[in-house]
């Protein structure tokens, strides 16, 4: 019947070899067993698949959530008050090198400012300034009138930069940085220093018969850079002083060997020669072949994409420059399309 239904239907009966018909029917049998069987094996291998797929969306969700946990720093603060911040640390960060501090090795940076809308600021000043030396007085008179001619007026109160910072302070500990404001000259003006503390501490270690030298006393590194926070400690009133120009070159970041001839230059440029050796040292270095490490930026321009390496005095055979350099490239990166604010108050926060 089977052989007469096919043939009705024009279909051909095909004679197979006997042991390939065997194998079609243990095919077959297979695929019968498969159909045929209870669904234990399919839901075993479902099951898998399910709980891989919950574990992956579980683990994603567990990243973003942890992502998301970082809070904005800048949060508490209002619109004008992160503008003002950012004014005042678009300054300290990308015209007075914060950003090798924060990112480099430049152990310590600083930046003066005024509060441009105190009243009282001036007699204050001007008393200072009178207790000045008369070539002393003559050096700030000229370099005040080249700022005056070369600067533009501040966008901002870089005061009110401070307090919105100061607000913003309280919201995180800050465990490897110090940020130091204090008065200098009196009222409504201030000093502002940014520290690395590590980096701070291995140049204070590393040359510790220089800085011991310039400040008078025997020192702990790691213990005298938090007394940074104190603007009255004696270690740092005596290491800041006129004077100790190679103590300071190595904290401003200038490395040893620019340091040792930078502070050459500025003692035999000033000092009046009376031996015939001093002399000798005189014309050596007048021949000293030196160079400006880098030209700052225009004032009040400074900011991510426009900044520049330390500004230093540099001599030949030097590495200083081409390691500010690389500096530079990994901050250019870090800052690029970022909001300068939290980038920076992150980095202070150690986040």
């Amino acid at each position: 019947m089977r052989g007469a239904a096919l043939a009705l239907l024009g279909v051909r009966r095909l004679s197979l070899p006997l042991t390939t018909v065997h194998k079609i029917e243990k095919i077959n049998a297979g695929k019968d067993v498969l159909i045929m069987s209870p669904p234990s094996f399919l839901k075993k291998n479902v099951f898998s698949i399910l709980f891989g797929l919950l574990f992956l969306v579980i683990t994603f969700s567990a990243v973003a959530c942890s992502s998301k946990k970082q809070p904005l720093l800048s949060a508490c603060l209002t619109a004008e008050e992160k503008a003002d911040l950012e004014y005042f640390l678009r300054l300290l960060i990308f015209e007075n090198y914060g950003a090798f501090v924060l990112f480099g090795s430049k152990p310590l940076c600083e930046m003066n400012f005024s509060d441009t809308e105190s009243t009282a600021a001036e007699l204050p000043f001007q008393t200072w300034y009178a207790s000045l030396p008369d070539d002393r007085r003559r050096e700030l008179e000229a370099k005040t009138k080249r700022k005056t001619q070369a600067e533009p007026e501040l966008e901002r109160n870089l005061y009110r930069g401070w307090l919105a910072w100061e607000k913003v302070r309280k919201t995180f500990e800050m465990k490897h940085y110090i940020l130091r404001v204090d008065p200098l000259r009196g009222q409504g003006h201030y000093a502002v220093i940014l520290a690395n503390i590590q980096q701070t501490a291995l140049v204070l270690a590393e040359n510790q018969e220089i800085f011991q030298n310039a400040a008078g006393m025997q020192f702990h590194p790691l213990q005298v850079v938090f007394e940074l926070q104190n603007p009255e400690s004696i270690f740092w009133k005596k290491i800041f002083s006129l004077p100790n120009h190679l103590a300071k070159g190595l904290l401003f970041g200038f490395g040893l060997r620019n340091s040792i001839f930078g502070n050459w230059h500025f003692s035999y440029s000033n000092a009046k020669v009376s031996s015939e050796l001093g002399e000798h040292i005189v014309e050596y270095l007048k021949g000293v072949p030196s160079a400006v490490s880098t030209n700052s930026v225009k004032f009040g321009k400074g900011s991510p994409s426009n900044f520049t390496i330390p500004l230093f005095g540099t001599i030949p055979g030097d590495d200083m420059v081409d390691k500010y350099t690389k500096e530079k490239s990994k901050i250019e990166k870090i800052y690029r399309g970022q909001d300068l604010v939290e980038v920076t108050l992150q980095r202070l926060a150690s986040y």
